[in-house]
């Protein structure tokens, strides 16, 4: 990389929070592209510094380039989780324009909160799975691998975890109110260390994709977790999948606790919470399936990616 940019800066993240710090000042000085190296965490911090309150992303011209690691990972497994050298290598080539998501919650200090999501946010058991894996340890971690931990925590939280009525609304359609067990909003297709939720994801159709299920046993959600890997969890009749461009969810009592959300890996808040899309609202720099496609957008306007 340094080869190639003879400019580079490199900052390594001291604390939660730094890396949208980092990204934001080099943004505001004129950078053009920030690169993450990471998992799906750093990638969503990096992304928070392109992001404003409300949503919007205030350089559109500059580009967010990715190189993988961390725990997850899940955000590159749709480009086929290509191996760094080519990682590297996409970081010379123009990005593509994709969309991004951002959800509006409440945090853990009761404060209405506002903040993008690259690959996928969802709510309920696996909000508190996300939990249960921030507090593992490396060693946890270590001996358990990325998919590992999710899955060793998934298990454990579904024994631990009781459902409780939520309602939904998919922009267009009437509110549906459920005993939630889980619900995942999401711009790309895997979350939770390769798990193939939402199969039908497009990164730039400018939809959210939204499956969720619940008012089911705990036998049947262990049953559903053999096959979210696969992606046949949809085929279940308990499982309901939508698109839309906005969702709304909130809490129909307060008995229980809060009701967790998740978002790239990251465990910030609790419901109620509003999500919506923003179509090819960043320009992303990356190796795999998406760099090896003309960008529709720009192709559709009749002019090169910038």
């Amino acid at each position: 990389m340094r080869r190639r940019w003879s400019a580079l800066e490199v900052v390594r993240t001291e604390r939660r929070g730094h890396a949208t710090e980092a990204a934001r000042a080099a943004l505001e000085d004129g950078v053009g592209l920030v690169v993450s190296v990471g998992g799906d965490g750093t990638a969503n911090e990096v992304l928070c510094g392109f992001v404003d309150e409300q949503g919007r992303n205030r350089f559109p011209d500059a580009e967010l380039g990715l190189l993988g690691g961390g725990t997850g990972g899940d955000f590159l497994r749709v480009l086929g989780s290509p191996p760094w050298d080519e990682q590297v290598e996409a970081l010379g080539r123009p990005g593509s324009s994709i969309d991004y998501g951002v959800m509006r919650f409440i945090d853990h200090e009761g404060r209405s909160r506002t903040r993008p999501f690259l690959n996928a946010a969802s709510a309920g058991l696996t909000g508190h799975v996300v939990a249960r894996v921030l507090r593992s340890g490396q060693l946890s971690r270590r001996v358990l691998g990325p998919q590992g931990i999710y899955l060793w925590n998934s298990v454990r939280e579904v024994i631990a975890y009781r459902s409780r009525p939520v309602q939904i609304q998919v922009e267009g359609q009437e509110p549906h109110t459920i005993d939630l067990s889980l619900i995942a909003i999401t711009n790309g297709q895997y979350f939770g260390g390769g798990m193939w939720i939402a199969p039908n994801a497009e990164l730039d159709d400018g939809l959210l994709e939204v499956v969720y299920t619940g008012g089911i046993s705990t036998m049947t959600l262990l049953g559903l977790m053999t096959k979210i890997f696969s992606g046949r969890h949809l085929e279940h009749p308990a499982v309901v999948g939508r698109r839309g461009r906005r969702v709304q969810m909130r809490a129909v009592d307060d008995e229980g606790g809060p009701i967790l959300v998740e978002m790239d890996g990251e465990q910030p808040g609790q419901l109620p919470a509003e999500l919506w899309v923003v179509p090819h609202g960043l320009r992303l720099r990356v190796a795999g399936r998406l760099a090896t496609v003309v960008d529709r957008a720009d192709a559709a306007a009749g002019s090169p990616p910038a």
